[in-house]
């Protein structure tokens, strides 16, 4: 194989495993690459999803691990062409890394958008299915236990007394019966309560305003009352006597009320 001197040194290297070691190239390549890393930065980074990009600019700014991805690539470059990449072929490499981490990147939010939508489609079934099956049983005049798996797996019971209203815990058991672990609010014994899931952070369910169009599978809550969106315009609701269906005005939940949709991220 051929040889070639050194970025900062006239040192010559017998092979290219000899010169692909070598530090000073090493560095020498690794900084170039850090500057077009850099430069792309500075000048902007888009793809077809905004949100991918927004990801890759991040991790190009933040992940050592990208730049050892581009380096290693790099490095094979130059064993089989025995010579030091040109700034050209850098940014030829660093733009197919780039093209291939927009790729992961775009499909691991389809996925996790796949994900959630899934979810929140269940979440709007079973409220229709506990709507149903369980009309009177969320009624204030009547006592109701409810069975859920704590975070170990076992199993737990709450149990909600006669006179109590029942609009959180109905909000509980249907994404506890659409396969969401259901938040429990500071106490860890009880469900989130209408107030908490108006305000309270989780990170599984994003606050939205209340102007944000309702999607189904959102909770939809005031200080006093939380429901179950099942489309843009109805909600499901433990009231006084049943859970009813009816639109969010006609549930009390319009006026400064928010919406909580949930994340699988």
């Amino acid at each position: 194989m051929g040889s070639e001197p050194g970025p900062s040194t006239n040192r010559t290297y017998t092979n290219t495993y000899d010169f692909e070691e070598s530090a000073e190239n090493r560095s020498a390549l690794q900084k170039e690459v850090e500057r077009s890393i850099i430069d792309l930065i500075q000048g902007g980074y888009s793809c077809n999803d905004p949100e991918a990009g927004g990801i890759i600019v991040e991790r190009l700014r933040n992940d050592s691990a990208v730049v050892t991805t581009i380096l290693e690539r790099l490095y094979a470059k130059r064993r089989a062409v025995g010579r030091t990449p040109s700034k050209e072929e850098i940014r030829e490499v660093m733009g197919a890394c780039i093209l291939d981490m927009a790729r992961v990147e775009k499909e691991i939010l389809d996925q996790r958008a796949d994900g959630s939508a899934r979810a929140r489609a269940a979440i709007a079934e079973e409220a229709k299915r506990l709507s149903i099956t369980c009309r009177e049983e969320y009624a204030h005049n009547v006592a109701k236990t409810s069975t859920y798996k704590d975070e170990n797996g076992k199993d737990k019971k709450m149990y909600f007394e006669i006179g109590t209203p029942k609009c959180n815990l109905f909000v509980f058991d249907v994404l506890n019966g659409a396969g969401i672990t259901a938040p429990l609010n500071w106490s860890g014994k009880w469900p989130f309560t209408a107030s908490d899931w108006h305000g309270t952070a989780n990170g599984r369910f994003d606050i939205l305003d209340s102007s944000t169009p309702m999607q189904f599978g959102d909770i939809v809550a005031t200080t006093r009352h939380c429901g179950i969106a099942v489309d843009s315009t109805y909600v499901i609701a433990a009231g006084v006597q049943k859970v009813t269906l009816d639109t969010r005005e006609k549930q009390s939940l319009k006026e400064g009320s928010s919406i909580r949709r949930y994340n699988q991220s």
